[in-house]
């Protein structure tokens, strides 16, 4: 399983792991993940921003990340109600966020789990000192065991 590294807000960190929020909205996302639909494992960095502790918290897995047309932001298999509801988004923040993108992709939240303690990226990381400014491949296999 591929691993890929999330900066979130404390706000939206909360959510994901009170089982609220099951998509992430991003403006890009890995191509090889939207074609194939390969699951991977996201480490969810939390941002230092409002608050936040600035490491890694915990872990979801993403079975499908799906692309948003700029038509009626829907997917393949989602009207954007369903979106939005999923996000904890409204749609106006929705197409307010897409701005000049052209798109935007919903990433699926699954099997969230938060760490017993947060930890620094280069712990689990080695080599890895700056979080992603959105997301990153993570740079090799996690450095220790049993984490989530």
């Amino acid at each position: 399983m591929t691993d890929y590294i999330l900066s979130i807000r404390p706000k939206w960190v909360q959510m994901i792991f009170s089982g609220k929020k099951t998509a992430e909205i991003r403006k890009s996302a890995p191509r090889a993940l939207v074609s194939t639909k390969a699951p991977l494992r996201v480490w969810v960095y939390e941002t230092k921003s409002e608050g936040g502790c600035g490491k890694l918290v915990g872990t979801f897995i993403c079975r499908r990340i799906e692309w948003l047309n700029a038509v009626d932001f829907s997917t393949r298999s989602k009207p954007l109600t369903d979106i939005a509801r999923e996000s904890c988004l409204t749609e106006e923040q929705l197409k307010a966020y897409k701005g000049a993108a052209g798109r935007i992709f919903a990433w699926s939240i699954e099997d969230a789990h938060r760490l017993r303690e947060p930890m620094e990226l280069n712990a689990v990381f080695p080599g890895r000192y700056l979080p992603p400014q959105s997301w990153a491949k993570a740079p090799a296999e996690p450095a220790i065991e049993g984490l989530a």
